[in-house]
């Protein structure tokens, strides 16, 4: 990923196919709305959320996941059911 890019704000756009799993586990509508109440803006903030050091207070705060790396494997379980079947796991 390029500095450019990582450094992009996260956009509505960026999460148009995931944003049923947020309706459905989280305290929001959206991932946009989601990721801003967690203080993560762009793509490098994203990438670097493990290392927020008070993380699975705030997803269990917000969703209802105990933990950040619960988060994390339901939200990829959630993306490879939505990919075409040659590309799940």
């Amino acid at each position: 990923m390029s500095k450019k890019i990582g450094e992009s704000l996260l956009l509505d756009k960026d999460f148009l196919f995931e944003n049923d799993f947020y309706r459905q586990n989280t305290n929001f509508n959206t991932g946009l709305e989601f990721y801003h109440a967690l203080g993560v803006f762009t793509f490098n903030d994203k990438n670097r959320m493990c290392n927020i050091p008070n993380i699975d207070e705030l997803i269990c705060k917000n969703s209802k996941f105990k933990t950040y790396n619960e988060f994390l494997d339901a939200s990829i379980k959630f993306t490879e059911k939505s990919l075409p079947e040659f590309f799940q796991t």
